[in-house]
């Protein structure tokens, strides 16, 4: 491990961010990723590389870069941590006493205003415990659908729109800010067994605190390797993240009436893509997933919650076959990167 140079006074001061970046043979991207860090306007920050047990050349341009720059240091890792595990570890490992931290996933990169913007708008509220804004998944601006005067929003208005709207207002762990005094109240802050852990951090982190918004481009997220939020796109997980947010979620935010409705239009959006998904034929893989999400809430996906959506899917495709064609070539954009009108794509 490289050394620690700045000392606990600076690391205590007020609007200093402590960046994390928890990296897995990441050597392809990572020192484009630091380059982004180092070139920050804002200047109170430092780094911790926190490094999963690479078998590429992770560690030798992580140590590279932290003898050329003092606020960089590297944690090498002698366990090998799963990403909930490893994003909680590096959490662990930033600087004590700073007063914000902020994940910066090591294939992504930032624009040089983006700690400046961000610490900004969270000193617009004390209350403000998760600042976002506007990012580039790939070419496709993402962070749209928050409106222009809104800078200051509280965490049920945040929370209560997205589960009964397409607005979302979050990112991945690299476009946003974490107060860390919030992240100290959320044990552990990524929870295991979860494809959507980051979106359920912040949704835990609102029931106390609000949520600050830049509107202005100020990260990029490579939507081009072979992430984990990549892998997911072939298992239809937007119906099942959505439909297992609500049920969560939603007792907390929502009247009886818009929990009704809510529940409802969700669990139909992600049992027709069930229904769909078995007159497919998907993959052994596909349907663990999804036993997966079944289980995390205390229940099982069996085969007879399958046949009334299967049936559904099989009168759709014998009476409406032009709706049926279009579903594909949408499923067949995504798969191949591209975007569709009216979607939301999501890191989860």
């Amino acid at each position: 491990m490289s050394r620690q140079t700045f000392s606990p006074e600076q690391a205590a001061l007020p609007g200093r961010v402590s960046v994390a970046v928890p990296v897995y043979n990441g050597a392809a991207h990572l020192q484009e990723c630091l380059e982004s860090i180092a070139a920050q306007t804002y200047p109170h920050w430092d780094v911790v590389i926190v490094n999963n047990c690479s078998k590429d050349a992770t560690g030798e341009i992580a140590d590279e870069f932290a003898r050329r720059d003092s606020r960089f240091r590297v944690l090498h890792c002698a366990e090998f941590l799963d990403q909930p595990g490893n994003y909680n570890r590096a959490i662990a490992s930033a600087s004590p006493g700073a007063e914000f931290v902020k994940l910066v996933e090591a294939d992504n990169r930032l624009w040089p205003e983006c700690f400046a913007r961000m610490v900004e708008a969270a000193n617009r509220d004390p209350q403000i415990g998760v600042v976002g804004s506007y990012y580039l998944f790939g070419r496709e601006l993402l962070g749209w659908g928050v409106a222009d005067q809104k800078v200051v929003i509280s965490g049920d208005e945040v929370r209560r729109d997205h589960l009964l709207t397409d607005i979302y207002y979050l990112g991945t762990p690299t476009t946003m800010l974490y107060r860390a005094s919030a992240l100290a109240e959320a044990t552990p802050c990524f929870r295991p067994g979860l494809f959507y852990d980051d979106t359920d951090l912040c949704f835990r982190l609102f029931r106390r605190w609000k949520y600050g918004f830049v509107h202005q481009v100020l990260s990029f997220v490579r939507n081009d390797n072979d992430g984990i939020s990549n892998s997911f796109e072939e298992f239809d997980f937007i119906p099942a993240y959505r439909y297992a947010l609500v049920r969560e979620y939603g007792p907390e935010v929502l009247t009886p009436d818009e929990l009704r409705k809510a529940m409802r239009a969700w669990k139909s959006a992600y049992f027709r893509r069930l229904g769909n998904a078995l007159m497919a034929g998907r993959s052994r893989r596909y349907w663990e997933f999804h036993q997966k999400i079944f289980r995390a809430s205390g229940s099982d996906l069996r085969r007879t919650d399958l046949i009334w959506p299967a049936v559904a899917a099989w009168m759709d495709m014998i009476f409406n076959p032009k709706a049926t064609a279009e579903r594909t070539i949408r499923r067949l954009r995504r798969s191949l990167g591209l975007s569709t009108e009216g979607e939301v794509r999501l890191r989860v």
